[in-house]
């Protein structure tokens, strides 16, 4: 119907389709009915298939009032002072070991990683194996780096022992 009574519109559109296009997907009303529109929705929302969205608990009021609840704690427990301040002497601390296999020792807080100079074909990966042997936990990154990662509320006691089970463990090599 609509091609018959506006028949000279459609058949210019079609025919000078270029003009059209440049007009439709450049300008306002093609982006407004595309991005704000069904189509937009339905291409974003209905097209996510199992494994492509990353939020296990986005949006869901128990999960916010959890993550409200936390940020309480964070904030009078005053864990992130403590992280800054611990995360300094964990710094301190793995500089002063002074093994020849440490490169570079840098972080923010209390996320912290060490990198790590081979020696005698032993890598980050070998470090991390023992230092897990001795009770101590990090992840290798990039072959040459491994990253500490300790809870918010750890102690100056707690890092202290780990950073001497650290250091017993460079030793090792």
């Amino acid at each position: 119907y609509q091609r018959r009574v506006h028949g000279k519109q459609w058949y210019q559109r079609r025919v000078h389709g270029k003009q059209w296009y440049q007009r439709r997907v450049h300008g306002k009303q093609w982006y407004q009915r595309r991005v704000h529109g069904k189509q937009w929705y339905q291409r974003r929302v209905h097209g996510i298939k199992a494994g492509q969205h990353g939020s296990t608990f986005g949006g869901n009021p128990i999960a916010c009032a959890v993550a409200t609840e936390a940020l309480k704690v964070i904030e009078e427990e005053k864990l992130s002072e403590n992280s800054l301040k611990q995360g300094a002497v964990f710094r301190a601390n793995m500089e002063a070991i002074g093994h020849e296999m440490i490169e570079v020792v840098r972080g923010k807080g209390l996320m912290n990683a060490v990198v790590v100079k081979p020696k005698d074909d032993k890598t980050a990966m070998d470090v991390c194996y023992k230092l897990a042997e001795n009770g101590i936990l990090a992840k290798p990154t990039h072959d040459h780096i491994i990253r500490f990662t300790p809870p918010l509320c750890i102690t100056d006691a707690e890092v202290e022992h780990a950073s001497q089970r650290i250091a017993d463990t460079f030793a090792q090599f």
